[in-house]
């Protein structure tokens, strides 16, 4: 396996999604041709949506919706948040997560705070290979899912 450069790791696969579906993305730099328009009213207290975001056109009651209804505001200001955990395994107990977060291993952080996502680098002791970066993340999915679980 190639060495990582700079010794860092990120899982970044909800931001390419968001891309490749145009949310994020770059949009076009305009044309040096294109005139502004005659006139720019000022943007109006609410905006109007897309119909595709309206919300008529949403489906009521889907699993986002019942996931977030269920959601305390605690959990839903977590969800803003990427921490760094270290060790190279879900349930290794490090002095680290210990000084920084009251527990020991890398799954009771995520149990204990239930953060929107957690960074992983060389310098943290998280990254060795492939197999075991699958195995750590797999781990701290199911601490994020017992947790969750607990407190539904």
């Amino acid at each position: 396996m190639p060495r990582i450069r700079h010794g860092v790791v990120m899982l970044a696969a909800l931001l390419v999604t968001g891309c490749s579906s145009g949310v994020g993305a770059a949009s076009p730099a305009p044309s040096p041709r294109a005139s502004a328009p005659a006139s720019v009213s000022p943007p109006s207290s609410s905006p109007s949506l897309p119909p595709s975001l309206s919300q008529s056109a949403r489906p009521s009651g889907g699993q986002a919706e019942r996931t977030l209804a269920a959601m305390s505001l605690r959990d839903k200001v977590a969800q803003l948040f990427t921490i760094v955990v270290w060790g190279q395994k879900a349930g290794a107990a490090s002095k680290e997560n210990e000084a920084r977060y009251g527990v020991a291993t890398p799954a009771q952080v995520v149990e204990k705070f239930r953060p929107g996502g957690v960074i992983l680098f060389d310098w943290a002791g998280n990254v060795s290979g492939a197999s075991q970066v699958a195995a750590l993340t797999t781990g701290l999915r199911e601490a994020a899912a017992r947790s969750g679980e607990a407190r539904s």
